[in-house]
């Protein structure tokens, strides 16, 4: 079982790992990889909801520079697709 997952992914994973769909207006924000960032808004990523105001580390930015990979320790560790306009500097 573990193998087959390893191998072929979790099929239920999958629906969290969609993008967030981009709207009109949405413009690319400049986020550098490893970059500290602060969510506006919830995120979920792998089952695991990251209330507003979690702070996450930029892991990687997709090619349309609107979506990016940030990966949380809290509530849990994870990884979330998250869209620049829910994303603000963490300071």
């Amino acid at each position: 079982m573990i193998l087959n997952v390893l191998l072929l992914g979790n099929p239920g994973m999958t629906e969290d790992r969609e993008k967030p769909t981009a709207e009109p207006g949405d413009e690319p924000k400049t986020f550098a990889d490893f970059a500290t960032v602060r969510l506006r808004r919830p995120a979920r990523g792998f089952g695991v909801l990251f209330p507003a105001g979690s702070v996450g580390v930029v892991v990687d930015c997709h090619e349309d520079g609107i979506h990016y990979e940030v990966e949380f320790d809290s509530p849990r560790p994870g990884v979330a697709t998250v869209i620049s306009r829910d994303l603000e500097p963490a300071e």
